[in-house]
């Protein structure tokens, strides 16, 4: 309410929404964070997570294979693996997945998708 147009407030309110698994809010908050900040890669990331979690990997694909192009960070490698394996590209997934070790082996992110990598 305060600040209307604060892109970052409103995409942590949407990825918070949807770890609560209130997704359609939480989509409209990542929508309306990245029309407020069309050109932010944090927010496609978390639009294309928000629909990893619903289990919408075709939809999240590209928002998140765009966060990667827009701003190389760990999150985003994790996610893209993440989705890429869900998607059926196993291969490219593991690159991703080993990228975001590489760069941060400690993160909070490899915690939520290392099940996934280390079953295979």
């Amino acid at each position: 309410e305060l600040e209307p147009q604060n892109a970052m407030a409103m995409n942590n309110l949407a990825d918070f929404l949807s770890t609560q698994k209130k997704f359609d809010d939480a989509v409209f908050w990542a929508k309306k964070a990245l029309a407020t900040a069309p050109n932010s890669p944090v927010a496609e990331d978390t639009i294309g997570w928000i629909y990893f979690r619903q289990a919408k990997y075709e939809d999240a694909m590209p928002f998140l294979e765009k966060s990667l192009k827009g701003l190389d960070r760990p999150v985003a490698h994790y996610h893209l693996a993440a989705a890429l394996l869900r998607s059926g590209d196993p291969r490219r997934a593991k690159q991703e997945y080993e990228i975001g070790v590489k760069q941060n082996p400690g993160s909070h992110e490899r915690d939520e998708v290392r099940p996934m990598f280390e079953t295979r």
